[in-house]
């Protein structure tokens, strides 16, 4: 399966996660023009294999925290190009799927939505500036999930707060919830951000490439586990 994918920095984001700076990780620095988009999409379908499978995905962005408008904007331009491609999918905040954005991503055949969960952890999540709980996150799955939508949840490991410990009792949460797909990110460190910050000042310490292995190779036993 090929992602074609369209980055949005930051629409829809409420605040800058200590984490991130999409600039940095994406090397987009604004929004593409429509017609930046539809190039971009067509370019990428023209290199699709006879029958090859492809979705259109923005990324960088809390999608269905933009207004309505300019959501259903997007999806018209994928949707230009839906017999070319398998579907569309979108990155979006855990807490943000009121019954208006469902019926607006089932209008398009949204096929995924990737939640940025991060951590299922409280104490976690408060230190990351994640303003959502556990809680949060296993309703809207159960939401996602009704209307019929794949849901990927992406952890991220090592964060500040993070243990190993609470990092795989996340990815036990998130496995019973029955989501479709586990996406798992060791954090970063990136440039002209608050977790930059952190870590200059010696309040963060990220893990070592043999930390990371080890809760990577504990949590795919889980994830092998619950078939996720």
């Amino acid at each position: 399966m090929k992602i074609i994918s369209i980055f949005l920095p930051y629409l829809g984001c409420q605040q800058r996660c200590i984490f991130c700076n999409q600039q940095i990780l994406n090397d987009v620095f604004v929004a593409p023009a429509e017609i930046q988009i539809r190039k971009k999409i067509s370019a990428a379908i023209d290199t699709l294999p006879k029958g090859g499978d492809a979705e259109i995905a923005f990324f960088g962005c809390s999608f269905t925290s933009m207004p309505l408008d300019k959501q259903e904007m997007y999806l018209k331009i994928a949707d230009e190009f839906k017999d070319s491609v398998n579907g569309i999918r979108i990155s979006a905040h855990p807490n943000s799927f009121p019954k208006e954005v469902i019926r607006l991503l089932k209008k398009y055949d949204v096929t995924t939505v990737e939640l940025g969960v991060e951590s299922m952890s409280s104490a976690v999540l408060k230190e990351s500036g994640r303003k959502y709980s556990s809680d949060d996150i296993i309703n809207n799955i159960k939401v996602l999930k009704s209307a019929g939508l794949k849901v990927v949840g992406q952890l991220m490991l090592g964060l500040p707060g993070d243990t190993k410990r609470r990092f795989i009792k996340s990815v036990k949460d998130l496995a019973d919830t029955k989501i479709d797909f586990i996406r798992l990110h060791p954090t970063l460190v990136l440039k002209n951000t608050d977790l930059e910050v952190k870590y200059i000042q010696n309040e963060y310490q990220p893990l070592s490439l043999e930390e990371a292995l080890e809760w990577l190779l504990d949590a795919f036993d889980v994830l092998e586990e619950s078939k996720i």
